[in-house]
């Protein structure tokens, strides 16, 4: 996963932005397929250097059908890393022309909030984690699409995320941007070893 980064100046979140970003610990704003997390308070130098790990995730629910979102772990320290989601609504078709766009590129842009300014990240996920996250996205749709109308009921779906889904436990999986080369190095120096 590769990443860039620069600052810009601070930008206004309305209400409803602002309720999401106590929340869910970011903001997204779907007609510019970008994400706003959560940063004030924290070390800004830190987060220019922070490494963020993305997970693409379904969620399901008998009731109210399924739910696709997107976590991510950002570690400015390695022991200490912080968490933010944001489920997206199916109904939407800014969220789905987002989803599709992502599962297709593997580019995301994140701004961190930090008070006054915004420090900006571009995420580009490598072509097996992009396939991986296309097919996700792929059979959330199937189900969304498959399900009853009128049995969807997104309030509820994140409500059932939130009381079921530990985000931590989701990202554990993963390898940070940086843990992939030390892997490569270590595998390289043990198959020299074996005759």
């Amino acid at each position: 996963m590769a990443k860039s980064s620069h600052t810009r100046k601070h930008i206004q979140l309305t209400k409803r932005e602002l309720v999401d970003l106590d929340r869910f610990g970011c903001v997204f704003r779907a007609k510019a397929g970008v994400f706003y997390l959560d940063w004030r308070g924290r070390n800004v130098k830190r987060a220019a250097n922070a490494e963020v790990s993305i997970k693409l995730g379904g969620f399901e629910t008998a009731s109210v059908g399924p739910l696709v979102f997107v976590a991510f772990e950002i570690s400015p320290v390695r022991p200490l890393p912080w968490y933010c989601y944001f489920p997206f609504d199916l109904d939407n078709q800014e969220h789905q022309k987002f989803l599709a766009r992502f599962a297709e590129t593997g580019e995301i842009t994140l701004f961190f909030l930090t008070g006054k300014t915004l420090l900006e990240h571009t995420i580009r996920i490598t072509a097996t984690r992009r396939e991986r996250l296309a097919r996700t996205y792929a059979e959330m749709l199937h189900k969304y699409q498959a399900r009853e109308n009128g049995t969807g009921d997104f309030d509820n779906a994140v409500e059932q995320f939130e009381r079921t889904v530990r985000i931590p436990a989701l990202m554990s999986r993963y390898l940070s941007e940086r843990d992939g080369p030390e892997l490569e190095k270590h595998i390289r120096e043990s198959a020299q070893t074996v005759p």
